[in-house]
């Protein structure tokens, strides 16, 4: 996937921490495979100082933390997050399981 990734950068006395981490909401942009049944808003932990910034249009969810950025890239049989869905709780297993059900489908071997 061509693009880049870019350490997050706050001017001193912003109040934002590096790495970004703690729960935050993600922002459906686009229906995504992995999103089955979870609403846009819901809550996920988050542990990063990098984020991806793409040139395609595989952009599933945004999150805020002192500007926009991608949370969670699509394209074909690969999927990518910055959130830990093992981390995220409820909505995180439902991550889990619609990975494991596309998989399955897919029948990746």
């Amino acid at each position: 996937m061509k693009g880049k990734c870019v350490r997050f950068s706050f001017p001193t006395g912003a109040g934002m921490k590096i790495p970004h981490m703690g729960w935050n909401q993600l922002k459906l942009e686009k229906k995504g495979r992995l999103f089955d049944g979870i609403p846009d808003g819901s809550d996920f932990y988050f542990v990063h100082s990098y984020y991806p910034v793409p040139e395609e249009d595989i952009v599933v969810s945004t999150t805020e933390y002192g500007e926009t950025f991608a949370s969670s890239i699509e394209k074909g049989n690969v999927f990518a997050t910055q959130f830990h869905p093992e981390k995220s709780q409820k909505v995180g297993l439902l991550v889990l399981e619609n990975f494991a059900k596309i998989a399955k489908q897919d029948e990746w071997r």
